[in-house]
Formats: C-alpha cells, sequence, structure tokens
C-alpha cells in the first residue's frame, strides 16, 4: 500500500481511533461523542451491500472477524500501485476512487471509478496471482474499507449466520461484476461511436424500463467507458439530438416516442408553419427504420412502438396501439375537472361523454355509442381496402381521416408517407421478424 509518508501516522491514528472506539463501544465506556461517531461508522457500512441483511450490531463482530480495517485518503492519494499484490476486499464507504490504466510509455487514464458501497479487489484476492495490473487512487477525498480476502471467505469455529450471509452477498456482487463486464464488450465491441452510443443508451433505457432515464456518467467517463474520443462522442451526441432519434439534458437522456403533428380540425392539413407533409413524415420514417434495423439486425433489441407494432401484425396478433388497428379502441380520458372523453385527440365539447363526477360509466358508454365514435372510425375508402400494404396500414389513426361522419370518411393524410415507408423498409421488417421468430432477437 503506497502511501504519502507524512500521512502514515495520521492513517494508523485513524486505524487507532476506529479500533479503540469499536472496542470502547463494546465495554459501554465511550463518551457520547466517540458512540455517536460509532454508530455513525456502523451506519454507513451497513448500508453497503456487501453487508446487506446484517444486523447493526453483528458489524462489529463480522468486521473483526475479517480484521477489517478502516482508512481515509485525501484527493489524488495512491492507495495501490500496478504490481502490488492485492490480498484484500476494498469497499468505498465515502468518496470515489479512480482505476488508472497505464500504457507502456506511462501514460495513465482513469478506466473506471468505484463509488461508495462498490468493491473492488475481489477479483484479484481470488486469483492465484493476486498481482495488480491497474493503480488505484483516490477520485476525491475517500473512506474505505478494507476486508482481508482469506479471513472473509474463511468461517471461524463459530460459524456465524452474517458471515455466511456476507459470502452470499459477495457472490452476487461478483457475478453482478461479470454480467456488467459482459454489457460493456457488448458495447464497445460496437463498430462506430453512433453504435457503441446507441448499444449503451439502449441497455439503459431497457434496464429502466422507461424512454426516460438517467446515466451515472459524466460525458468524459462516458467517453471513457465506450473507449472512444470524448469530442467526437459529444459531436455524435448532438447529431443524434438533431435528427430527433434522443433528447438530452446533462445526464437525463430520453427515447422519443413520435406521433404525427397535427393540424386543427376542420382545416386542410399542411397550411401551417409546424405542419408535418406527407413527404417529410415518410422520410423520417425511413430514417428511423435504418437506425433500428441496424440495431435489431446485430441483435440488439430496441424498442420501438410503431415498427413493433407491425411486427405485431405481421404475426397474425392484434396490434396494441389503437391507431394501427384502423378502428378506434374503448377509451377514457379524463380531465381535471371531471370531464370524459373516448380519445385524447378529441377532448373536445361535442366529444363528451359525461363527468365522473355525475355520470356512471354505463351512461358514459351509451353516449360514445349515440356519437357513433366506434362505428364511424370502422368506415374505410373501398381503394384503401384494395391496396397492397392496407392490411398493415389499416387507414391509420381516425385523427388523420378528418372529417369522418356516419357516412363518410377521408383517405389517412399521410397515406403517401406509409407508401414511401412499406415500399422502402418492408424486406428489411420482414428480415427482422423472421430473425425475431428464430430467436435470434432476444428482448
Amino acid at each position: 500500500m503506497q502511501m504519502k509518508e507524512n500521512s502514515a501516522w495520521w492513517v494508523f491514528l485513524y486505524f487507532f481511533f476506529f479500533r479503540c472506539i469499536i472496542e470502547s463501544c463494546k465495554n459501554n465506556k465511550t463518551r457520547d461523542s466517540e458512540g455517536k461517531y460509532m454508530e455513525e461508522a456502523l451506519s454507513c457500512i451497513g448500508r453497503m451491500p456487501i453487508f446487506s441483511g446484517i444486523a447493526e450490531e453483528e458489524l462489529y463482530t463480522l468486521i473483526k472477524c475479517c480484521d477489517g480495517q478502516m482508512a481515509v485518503f485525501e484527493k489524488d492519494q495512491w492507495i495501490f500501485q500496478a504490481g502490488e499484490e492485492l490480498g484484500y476486499i476494498m469497499v468505498v464507504l465515502k468518496g470515489c476512487l479512480a482505476i488508472i490504466q497505464e500504457d507502456f510509455w506511462h501514460e495513465q487514464k482513469e478506466a473506471a471509478y468505484i463509488l461508495p458501497g462498490e468493491i473492488f479487489g475481489e477479483g484479484y484476492a481470488s486469483a492465484g496471482n493476486r498481482s495488480l495490473h491497474v493503480s488505484i487512487k483516490a477520485a476525491e477525498n475517500s473512506e474505505v474499507l478494507f476486508l482481508d480476502y482469506e479471513r472473509s471467505l474463511t468461517f471461524c469455529t463459530m460459524a456465524c449466520p452474517f458471515h455466511s450471509l456476507m459470502v452470499h452477498n459477495l457472490i452476487k456482487i461478483m457475478s453482478g461484476n461479470k454480467s456488467n463486464a459482459e454489457e460493456k464488450l457488448e458495447h464497445i465491441s460496437q463498430k462506430t461511436t453512433r453504435d457503441k452510443l446507441r448499444s449503451y443508451l439502449s441497455s439503459k433505457a431497457l434496464q429502466e424500463g422507461s424512454n426516460r432515464f438517467d446515466i451515472p456518467l459524466n460525458r468524459q467517463e462516458l467517453a471513457d467507458y465506450l473507449g472512444v474520443d470524448r469530442s467526437a462522442m459529444s459531436s455524435e451526441l448532438g447529431k443524434m439530438k438533431a435528427e430527433g432519434i434522443l433528447d438530452f439534458k446533462k445526464n437525463h437522456f430520453g427515447y422519443q416516442q413520435y406521433i404525427e403533428c397535427l393540424d386543427p380540425i376542420g382545416e386542410e392539413p399542411g397550411q401551417h408553419e409546424y405542419s408535418l407533409t406527407p413527404e417529410k413524415y415518410g422520410e423520417f420514417l425511413k430514417s428511423m427504420f435504418d437506425a433500428w434495423y441496424l440495431d435489431m439486425r446485430s441483435g440488439t433489441y430496441v424498442y420501438n412502438r410503431y415498427f413493433e407494432n407491425l411486427m405485431m401484425i405481421m404475426a397474425g396478433q392484434q396490434p396494441e396501439s389503437c391507431n394501427m388497428r384502423g378502428v378506434c379502441g374503448k377509451q377514457w380520458v379524463f380531465e381535471a375537472d371531471g370531464s370524459v372523453y373516448p380519445c385524447d385527440f378529441y377532448a373536445l365539447d361535442q366529444w363528451c361523454l359525461g363527468n365522473i363526477n355525475k355520470n356512471s360509466f354505463e351512461e358514459m358508454d351509451q353516449k360514445r355509442d349515440e356519437l357513433g365514435f366506434i362505428q364511424w372510425s370502422m368506415r374505410q375508402q373501398e381503394d384503401c381496402q384494395k391496396c397492397r400494404w392496407f392490411g398493415l396500414c389499416r387507414n391509420g389513426c381516425r385523427r388523420n381521416r378528418e372529417p369522418v361522419t356516419a357516412e363518410h370518411t377521408n383517405r389517412n393524410y399521410f397515406c403517401k408517407s406509409y407508401q414511401m415507408f412499406f415500399e422502402y423498409a418492408y424486406p428489411r421488417l420482414e428480415e427482422v421478424y423472421q430473425l425475431y421468430m428464430a430467436g435470434r432477437i432476444r428482448k
């Protein structure tokens, strides 16, 4: 352990002080301030995942059994150097440690970070050759708990159940670390910076189960993690944002769900500055599909609601998205005043079904039938039904067919968009579908 010479005595005194507090706490001889410190120390240690499920009163015995020692390190202070042997499991209590890699020309870079609650050294300590190939230093002022590896895995004659629980926790952590290493390999094995970013951000979105998520890394840390140049990565992120693939602010990212821009009901579409033309929407679908196809073709599952529903249709299933069924579904849209509507696109007075504070669902259901909201959406133009893409398109959302009445319905305003897209993408969509059915793409 490489520590600054002028701090060696300080660290020794810290160890000594910590041990004295523990012993005096056990003997009920500590002063109030020391007892409070000990309580806080054990409370902090008890929150670490490796000690999960272990009662605070059992921690003292466990730490002593594992020859546990605490140390404080100042920012930029070296803890271990490459080539030294490591026989400890290090548990970061506070602060942050940096893992430093050094190349043949002695250039160093921070390859990864160890944050509070995380451990380091379990892999080296369990190996026959315990020599470190990296160095460890404090990235900021930090507190670390050192556990002797052999003592941690060797049960004493008491065979304490909490010691067994710690070993169980350790195995779980080691298994998780292995999975994380495999996940990182999957990301960095992608060919381009964009592909690496997409792979990493997609995995975070899937883990969170949401298109809105936070990442634990800043820009430099993310670049180091993916093994790419920071400026090139930042440039690519900017391009992906400009293309509408994702949005972000600092460490908060979001994959976006797209709904065709809607012109007001009763007006001819395409008359406003914000209006979306069929040509632009068709090109957008083609561009989005290209990115999605590359991910899916490589075996990386990326959720896209529209493309996912298309594959459901191809599999003979009912799409879950109402705008792809060709007929409106039974929905309930509630406004703040209790007013209820059949669709969020039709939250208008003429389509009000009632008020939840005054009307029953049976009454509002009857009102929906009287208005013919669902029945009118079933009407399709004859030439649409003859189109080769009708089985996939189904004339889209009713909102894009306005005006819709009991006697008439328009062709979907974005009909040309869907024709452009299906002509362009269908063979590859079929390819992805076959790969998915063969089990080569997994959610």
